[in-house]
């Protein structure tokens, strides 16, 4: 009997059987390491956002004596020329902007849409006196820190997230202020939260932090801030959370 060259469709089977889970093994090691690349410039983006506005916020604090204005997240006015709010008046969130309703210990923070801090520069030419001697001048220079909440037609998986901007005053070559600059150092951001220094007092026999009725913010003689970023890619969403202490070393007690 003639014998007969070629596969056997078993042979065939069997062959593209194993191609077939190569293929997938393959695919999803592909897949997966995509998307651990995907997160990873992410999270690098995020990074270097939270860079940028911790450098922006502890340079202006550096010499600051104190908030001069304050804008909750609902619109109301926290501390302003006019008004300003004691803790009781406050209501307080979780770190993440929302209320625990299960460990009120976790709520902690206030939730806002703008700070003012009045920064202080040193003018690098000195002021010639009467008597004949110099003087450095030392001025106010506001810093303001602003939340805006994205609003139009904007992307599916942007809907909740705005922009951190920053406004400081802009000076010539000698050191007048000539106007302010406004910088967008964010477009990611979920919320902008503070812990005033003055805003506990301590805590109960159960564990939960006293807060301070009759506290201003305008005493606060240092605060927490917390930013929280996030950023959508694929079906994830990135989080990041920008924590940063200030202490305000000009403010007079």
């Amino acid at each position: 009997m003639k014998k007969k060259n070629g596969f056997t469709l078993l042979e065939i089977i069997i062959v593209v059987a194993l191609m077939l889970v190569i293929l997938t093994i393959t695919l999803a090691i592909y897949g997966q390491n995509s998307r651990i690349l995907s997160e990873v410039n992410v999270k690098s983006t995020l990074q270097t956002e939270s860079q940028d506005i911790s450098q922006n916020v502890s340079n202006a604090a550096m010499e600051s004596s104190g908030i001069i204005k304050l804008i909750l997240s609902d619109g109301t006015i926290g501390l302003g020329k006019d008004t300003e709010k004691k803790y009781s008046e406050l209501k307080l969130v979780a770190s993440n902007g929302e209320e625990d309703t299960k460990e009120l210990k976790n709520n902690q923070w206030i939730n806002i849409k703008e700070i003012t801090i009045n920064d202080k520069y040193e003018k690098r030419e000195d002021k010639k006196n009467d008597d004949g001697t110099t003087t450095t001048e030392i001025l106010d220079s506001p810093f303001n820190m602003k939340y805006v909440k994205n609003k139009g037609n904007i992307e599916e998986s942007n809907k909740a997230k705005g922009d951190l901007i920053i406004t400081k005053d802009k000076f010539d070559n000698t050191e007048t202020v000539v106007g302010n600059s406004t910088t967008t150092i964010s477009n990611n951001v979920d919320c902008v939260l503070i812990k005033p220094s003055n805003l506990f007092s301590g805590t109960d026999a159960s564990g939960n932090p006293i807060k301070v009725a009759s506290g201003k913010i305008s005493d606060a003689t240092s605060i927490e801030l917390n930013i929280n970023l996030s950023k959508k890619k694929g079906r994830d969403v990135i989080k990041y959370s920008v924590p940063i202490t200030v202490t305000f070393r000009n403010k007079v007690i």
